[in-house]
């Protein structure tokens, strides 16, 4: 099995998309194909996706020389329970509506000041970022495409533009909070 030679720690605010990605620049490849075929993640896979349950660790585990418990990081167990047995379909059913697929959300700001993703924008829920208080992005601007986990080049649609330059637009808090009468 081929092992990474540049590999840093997971941070604890990125996903496993922005993980991948981050190994691929630090390693000077020019896109993560290589590095997601090697561990089995597909076009298909999300957040939601990448779980112990229903993904297989150990081609990642080896490429990287990460543990189990680091590479678990990248994901929401910790931090919506583990998968005991009391918890089991719960904890499933709030992975599969909570989390996000195969598509994604970004901060433009975000990916253009600390180039990458927040593992929180994985959450359904969270439509706002929370650092720059303006509305995540599902769209390319330019296309119209919606935004994928699995990009070739994790800062460009498929259409090539750069995500960095999507518009941005600051959240109105009253409105974002206001409820229907």
């Amino acid at each position: 099995m081929d092992k990474l030679l540049c590999v840093n720690k997971p941070r604890s605010d990125e996903n496993i998309f922005n993980f991948t990605n981050r190994l691929t620049m630090e390693n000077g490849y020019d896109s993560n194909t290589w590095i997601l075929s090697k561990i089995n993640i597909n076009l298909n896979h999300g957040p939601r996706n990448i779980l112990p349950h229903n993904y297989d660790f150990n081609p990642l585990m080896k490429l990287t020389r990460l543990t189990m418990e680091e590479l678990l990081k990248l994901t929401f167990y910790y931090e919506f329970g583990r998968e005991k047995e009391e918890n089991k379909y719960f904890n499933q059913l709030l992975y599969k509506e909570i989390l996000m697929s195969k598509q994604a959300k970004i901060c433009p700001i975000c990916l253009d000041v600390f180039g990458q993703s927040n593992k929180l924008w994985d959450i359904r829920l969270l439509l706002v970022c929370p650092i720059h208080n303006c509305l995540l992005v599902n769209q390319c601007d330019n296309c119209g495409r919606e935004i994928q986990q699995y990009r070739i080049d994790f800062f460009n649609c498929t259409c090539k533009v750069d995500l960095r330059k999507n518009r941005i637009q600051l959240s109105n808090e009253s409105k974002c909070l206001q409820l229907s009468p």
